[in-house]
Parts: structure tokens; sequence; C-alpha cells
């Protein structure tokens, strides 16, 4: 599915400072989009050190694009967002860390439409 507008949109939320104080890394896979993702990623990884793309030549499906990505994880936390979820709250990384460490379960954020 091709949202470059989108997720142009959350990276910047998510690269904003009073959103994290938690030190990340960004892992995206693109799945062969074609609406100029890859070169939208690819300048933005040139400027922010913890972005790394990953880039499949063809869309492989939902499950075969995450399983791509999830191979490429080696980081103890994730936490695996779809273009589509913008994060409102500041220090939401680490509000989901501490939820999912409480519950020693997986923390799921659910999806508003009217945000985007």
């Amino acid at each position: 599915m091709n949202r470059c507008e989108i997720l142009n949109r959350v990276l910047s939320n998510i690269f904003e400072p009073r959103m994290n104080r938690e030190e990340f890394q960004i892992l995206i896979t693109d799945n062969g989009s074609s609406d100029g993702t890859v070169e939208m990623l690819l300048k933005r990884e040139r400027r922010e050190p913890r972005l790394k793309v990953f880039l499949l030549n063809e869309n492989r499906g939902t499950a075969e694009g995450r399983n791509a990505h999830f191979a490429q994880c080696v980081g103890f936390d994730t936490i695996r967002l779809d273009d589509k979820c913008l994060p409102q709250m500041p220090n939401w990384m680490t509000i989901l860390k501490s939820q999912a460490y409480e519950r020693n379960s997986i923390v799921a954020v659910p999806y508003d439409p009217s945000v985007l």
C-alpha cells in the first residue's frame, strides 16, 4: 500500500524530542511501495542516524513483509507500529514498555482513524 505522506508524518512525530526520551532505533521495511516512499525514507535515513531502512524489491504481502522486518530486529524491546499509528502522548515508548513489563504481556495501541 502506498502511504508516503502518512509515514512521513508519523516519522516526524516519532523523532520529535518531546515525544520520546528513550534510546531507540526505528527500523522500516518498505514492502515494494511505488509512491515516493523509498526516496523519502532514504533521504530521512541520511539525516537521522536512528533510522534504518530495509527495502523489499516487491510487495510480499503483510505477513511476509512483517517477518522480513522482524528478522532485522536485534534489540531487547521491540515496538511495532503500522504506518497509520501516530503516537499522541509524550514519552509513549516509556509508557508502552512499562505496561508490557508490568503485565508481562504484549501491549497494543489502538488505531484512531480521526488522527491521520
